[in-house]
């Protein structure tokens, strides 16, 4: 934490008490600072732990403030306050030494518990026995002393204290276990149930040594935190079977991920894809150091992963996990069942949950399925609490971009404070739903409570696909209130449902109002609405490249997204709707996401072709921007740069997006070509003769324009760099365009896979 760095280690005057030399530095000489009235100290204790932070982002080390800290800790407290029902904690150790009334922690009441019995040491002291060195020595029935049995040696005596740790263990693990009540298949069955472990460590799908358990780790890996919500849902899970792990994110940890995984004997993985087969941007160094790592260093080591990842990427599917997969097996790590991928098109809670069974399978934990019951402590607790990076914003401009009847793309620009990003980053925005929605939810529900309209409105997707295991739960709930024939209904619905994705054509809501005398507060019988809502989908973040290079704000390029219910009536896109109808100086909150890999290098050193289609071309003007920007503050001079080339893709001219401000970086000499392709229009404008002018191609797609252009393409192709933003199958198909002109005027084949390898082709599609 940075806060242990300045103020501790560096401030702290029983270290190195730099503060008077700070504050001399910042203008406060001697006699300023005998006068404590100035606060110098408060504010050379702000400036030092500033220049930590900045130096550690400078050199990209993790760091974590202790604003961001405190509020972990917070989020681990009310985990932990849902699932067992209470917290421990040192106040005086949790409080950062600087700040803290500042932060969330300061205000927080806690209890510091001592186990007992405790392991605390259980050696005789010395000065007692009179033996300095620690011999033991022991009083005969006499009293005088003589020197202790030989026979007990030290190791007799660590052998002493490991069992009392041990026993400690066990009666810490009976203390902390979730007495929550579970069912399985056997409904004369009730309680937390703890199998038998079995003593064999075999290949995969077999049931390991109960050992490992003593010795595991949960590790996630995310973008968004929807794999660390799952992880803390396994860990609940593993919690009610007696076994007690908390997860920790992978950039946490406080050691090299391969010393980590040396001192464990098993792990389980959740791991998120980002983009194109890519890794978690936090995640992904510590990974990939492991490759590096001598064969059979894992040898000892058991591990189940299960990654988050999207079909719409068929080519990478679930491809963080699989390398992760790769790299330990490599390592000689032992996998445990086949590697869990939850789809987020398809049915992403039905493959956790059979993911889940294999693990608990293997490890011997159950060897019988668990279903739903009526209890709210054992409702899957899936209510994301906010993540400590979100930004808060004003909208200070909106505009039209082009609108033919339902469809259109508005340009939106965002002010707030200390924001920090790069061209070619994605800011993550997750939507409200509309104060409409949210009354009704609330009507029906029969609740007036500000924390459930809160919950309604920013935490639950009312209007998404109603998941299954909503629909299971709500048939318990009737069929334990006498409802028979809501709970046959419910089974219809449930056998009309899609099994692949695993949910029902209606919406959350249409459930809801179907369902009324289940949900509403009539039903004497009916668990408490949050019982509800921890089945529901929560709403999950829409990412959008940012199409602007300034980091006092950021600039959006948004698409309404239209279509067609199951029952033919038009819908529209949550978050793009959320959008379009916030009016200028309303507020919205967003969280910058990092791509490193889609980052643009001034001056340009190589030839470069962007490629983009629709709204894809957000990121390119924010990369023109950029090249604006240095070359005014930088002094860098257009011979400087190579070659950079647009090619866009468009239905007909008035789609062409920011298509006045395209001409004028050609005219600035910033584009050097620009080619546009006209899908739905016979008859381009037409194109100008003179150099430096867009090129219209009708009748055609962005990638029949790549392939078709030899005379710029091929400096690209030679040794250049090639950028690809919008829609997956224009990426797909730009890249056998590149393969295609690559073997018929280079003779190089398959010269995208190589491309990717060197990071001379960068995708950001979807």
């Amino acid at each position: 934490m940075s806060a242990e760095i300045g103020s501790r280690n560096l401030g702290d005057v029983q270290r190195y008490n730099l503060l008077p030399l700070i504050g001399h530095l910042m203008g406060y000489d001697s006699h300023a600072q005998s006068n404590k009235r100035s606060l110098w100290k408060d504010r050379a204790f702000v400036e030092l732990n500033a220049a930590v932070l900045s130096s550690f982002d400078k050199l990209g080390v993790s760091v974590v403030d202790h604003h961001t800290a405190s509020d972990s800790f917070i989020n681990f407290a009310n985990r932990e306050m849902s699932s067992r029902g209470y917290f421990t904690g040192d106040w005086v150790w949790l409080t950062p030494p600087i700040s803290g009334s500042a932060t969330s922690v300061f205000h927080q009441e806690m209890v510091k518990m001592a186990l007992k019995p405790a392991f605390m040491g259980f050696r005789e002291p010395s000065w007692k026995s009179g033996n300095a060195k620690g011999a033991r020595r022991e009083k005969s029935k006499g009293g005088a002393t003589r020197a202790a049995d030989p026979s007990l040696s030290r190791e007799t005596d660590d052998d002493h204290l490991l069992a009392s740790a041990r026993s400690i263990v066990n009666i810490s693990g009976n203390i902390t276990t979730d007495s929550s009540t579970t069912a399985i298949d056997d409904k004369s069955t009730r309680g937390s149930t703890q199998s038998t472990l079995t003593s064999s460590h075999q290949s995969e799908s077999s049931v390991v040594d109960s050992a490992l358990l003593e010795n595991a780790s949960i590790l996630v890996g995310t973008e968004t935190g929807t794999a660390e919500q799952l992880a803390n849902r396994f860990s609940v899970n593993l919690r009610k079977q007696g076994v007690n792990i908390t997860p920790c994110l992978i950039e946490s940890l406080q050691q090299p991920l391969l010393s980590h995984l040396k001192q464990k004997r098993i792990i389980f993985v959740f791991l998120s894809t980002f983009g194109d087969g890519e890794l978690p941007t936090e995640a992904a160094k510590s990974i990939q150091q492991l490759a590096t790592s001598a064969n059979g260093s894992l040898s000892h080591l058991s591990f189940a992963v299960f990654g988050l990842c999207s079909s719409a990427y068929p080519r990478t599917f679930n491809g963080a996990a699989n390398t992760l997969s790769s790299t330990l097996m490599v390592l000689g790590a032992t996998r445990l069942g086949p590697i869990g991928a939850g789809d987020e098109l398809e049915d992403r809670e039905g493959a956790f949950q059979q993911w889940q069974q294999n693990v608990f399978d293997s490890i011997g934990l159950s060897n019988k399925r668990l279903t739903t019951i009526i209890d709210s402590k054992s409702a899957p607790n899936t209510l994301a609490s906010p993540s400590n990076d979100w930004i808060d914003a004003t909208i200070t401009k909106s505009t039209t971009l082009f609108k033919d009847g339902v469809r259109g793309t508005w340009h939106i620009e965002l002010a707030a404070d200390d924001l920090r990003y790069n061209p070619g980053d994605h800011l993550a925005i997750t939507p409200l739903n509309p104060a409409f929605i949210v009354d009704e939810a609330m009507t029906l529900f029969g609740t007036a409570d500000p924390s459930h309209h809160k919950l309604l409105h920013s935490t639950v997707d009312l209007m998404g696909p109603c998941p299954t295991n909503l629909l299971f739960f709500m048939r318990d709930v009737a069929e334990s209130s006498g409802s028979k024939s809501d709970a046959a209904k419910l089974d219809r619905l449930l056998s009309q449902s899609d099994t692949k994705t695993g949910t029902s054509a209606l919406s959350t809501l249409d459930v809801f109002r179907l369902f009324k005398s289940v949900i509403g507060s009539k039903n004497s019988k009916r668990p408490a609405l949050t019982d509800f809502l921890s089945y529901a989908p929560t709403l999950q973040p829409r990412y959008y490249s940012i199409a602007s290079a300034s980091t006092g704000g950021a600039a959006l390029t948004v698409s309404r997204h239209h279509f067609s219910r199951p029952d033919g009536t038009a819908a529209f896109g949550l978050c793009s709707e959320y959008l379009i109808q916030m009016p200028v100086s309303s507020t919205l909150r967003f969280m910058v996401r990092q791509c490193p890999r889609f980052h643009l290098q001034t001056p340009l050193a190589k030839p470069t072709a962007m490629v983009a289609n629709g709204t894809g071309i957000a990121p390119f003007r924010a990369f023109i921007e950029q090249i604006r920007d240095s070359r005014k503050t930088d002094g860098i001079s257009e011979a400087l740069d190579a070659p950079l080339i647009l090619y866009f893709g468009c239905r007909s001219i008035k789609e062409f997006l920011y298509r006045h401000e395209i001409e004028q970086a050609l005219r600035d000499g910033i584009l050097s070509k620009c080619v546009v392709a006209l899908s739905r229009e016979t008859a381009p404008p037409p194109s100008g003769v003179k150099a430096r002018t867009i090129i219209y191609r009708s009748n055609c797609r962005v990638q029949d324009v790549v392939k078709e252009d030899v005379d710029g393409m091929k400096g690209v192709l030679l040794g250049g760099a090639v950028f690809v933003c919008g829609a997956r199958t224009m990426g797909v198909a730009v890249s056998e365009a590149c393969d295609a002109l690559a073997k018929a005027e280079l003779g190089v084949k398959s010269w995208t896979k190589t491309a990717k390898k060197a990071g001379a082709f960068i995708e950001d599609t979807y």
